[in-house]
């Protein structure tokens, strides 16, 4: 069963409801700390599901440091920077869009999220 990591959002009830009817478990947090903390404990963590904006920081401030660090220590099984970090946001700015996937953000998914949309991107990269 795979498990997301998921910061909240107003939706997240909505979406949490449709992954589980699919059978994904998903791990809410809500700040960076949390989510720093979540992700190096548990190996479980398939996929990385997270709102651009978060109170302590961005998407895009979780990502570098979870590349940087895992390199430094080579994390393992699997290693947190091959883990997919899809990106949810309300900016569907197309060049936001390509700048973040040039730095190797997985997906960027705009809302309103598609979730049947949503969940085949998610299956393509956990599979």
């Amino acid at each position: 069963m795979s498990i997301f990591v998921f910061f909240h959002s107003t939706n997240v009830e909505v979406l949490r409801a449709a992954m589980l009817q699919k059978g994904f478990d998903l791990i809410l947090v809500s700040s960076i700390g949390e989510a720093k903390r979540r992700i190096f404990e548990d190996e479980e963590i398939d996929l990385i599901l997270c709102d651009l904006e978060l109170p302590d920081g961005t998407a895009m401030e979780l990502f570098h440091t979870l590349r940087r660090v895992a390199g430094m220590f080579q994390m393992k099984n699997p290693p947190v920077r091959l883990l997919p970090f899809f990106i949810l946001t309300e900016n569907n700015d197309l060049a936001t869009e390509y700048e973040y996937r040039h730095e190797g953000v997985n997906d960027y998914i705009t809302a309103p999220v598609n979730i049947p949309e949503l969940i085949r991107r998610v299956l393509f990269f956990v599979e």
